[in-house]
């Protein structure tokens, strides 16, 4: 039996994901939901299982959560469904996300997995992802899983550190005639 309420918290979820540039994961998602009392945990997930089901959204599983964005399908209901959408909910959604915008960015756009290769080493992929492209991408194998787990939890805490270092490294650096001096 469906809940009452599942069919406006997918069109939340939809509104949500259409105004960000970025994917969300579950639990920005479920947070936002929860911490609002629109709903529960269960009722959350089920919204959200019913929209991967219809193709309105789109999963991206890594080590650490499931990143989900919208498809055209989804854009084209929520382009459809928006006015059913109560101006102050929508407003709430979009004070969260201008509130939260640099934090949610920054948890789905650094992204850090990795997997055992055919050679039984690790391959640990890195990456800096910013509105869907790439910004930094590194693959480094390496010998053990725990130095794999160990770089994908470091990665958080140190990928603006190397972002800048290999932007320093690769770019030329103006001489002090070049800059005007």
């Amino acid at each position: 039996m469906a809940y009452p309420g599942l069919s406006l918290y997918k069109l939340m979820i939809l509104y949500m994901l259409e105004k960000v540039t970025f994917p969300l994961s579950n639990n920005q998602i479920v947070d936002f939901l929860l911490n609002r009392n629109y709903t529960d945990y269960f009722h959350a997930q089920e919204a959200i299982s019913d929209l991967l089901d219809g193709g309105q959204i789109a999963s991206e599983a890594t080590k650490r959560f499931t990143l989900y964005s919208i498809t055209e399908e989804g854009i084209q209901t929520v382009t459809s469904l928006e006015s059913m959408l109560d101006a102050g909910i929508r407003a709430e959604i979009l004070d969260y996300l201008k509130e939260n915008s640099f934090t949610l960015r920054s948890e789905s756009g650094i992204r850090a997995d990795y997997k055992l290769t055919a050679l039984r080493e690790y391959e640990v992929r890195l990456e800096i992802i910013e509105q869907g492209a790439p910004l930094l991408s590194m693959t480094i194998n390496v010998m053990s899983k725990e130095e794999a787990e160990a770089m994908c939890r470091n990665w958080a805490d140190k990928n603006q550190e190397l972002y800048l270092t290999v932007m320093r490294a690769l770019l030329p650096v103006p001489s002090d005639d070049e800059a005007g001096h």
